[in-house]
């Protein structure tokens, strides 16, 4: 009888190579890499969001002081917040811009909020404009009815 030499061999391995352990670190490590960024693109999105949110606030109000005459409407630069007693954070400062509006009797007024970083650089800023009649033709007015008077 002659016996085959050829036995089925198992061949199981027992562990790792260490290509595959240098693979699978790999992929670990840029995926580890990615999340994070991620992660601090999402902070930074929602830091900037609520900053946004809050010019825009503090934008309207300013322009609801000047259109309702608690405010006079004269240029103002660089003011800010702290002095106006109202509670915001640091860093957020306001002008106000008044030009001719196109027309005789309007004017066009555009506040401008701009928020700086911890290193004093202007990160975000936000404006809004709009047109307003001249306070100056209402008050001419009154004048004149009370000289009649």
């Amino acid at each position: 009888m002659i016996r085959s030499s050829q036995q089925p061999r198992s061949n199981s391995r027992s562990g790792l190579t260490i290509l595959e352990v240098i693979l699978a670190i790999g992929i670990f490590l840029a995926s580890a890499t990615i999340i994070t960024q991620l992660l601090g693109t999402g902070t930074r999105a929602a830091v900037e969001g609520r900053l946004k949110s809050e010019m825009i606030l503090l934008a309207e109000s300013k322009m609801a002081e000047f259109s309702s005459g608690v405010r006079e409407l004269s240029p103002i630069s660089s003011q800010s917040f702290d002095d106006e007693g109202i509670e915001v954070d640091e860093g957020f400062t306001w002008s106000a811009e008044i030009d001719e509006g196109g027309q005789g009797d309007l004017l066009s007024l555009t506040i401008q909020v701009e928020h700086t970083n911890a290193q004093d650089e202007v990160d975000l800023n936000f404006s809004i404009t709009r047109l307003m009649r001249d306070p100056q033709i209402w008050l001419d007015a009154q004048a004149e009815a009370e000289e009649e008077e």
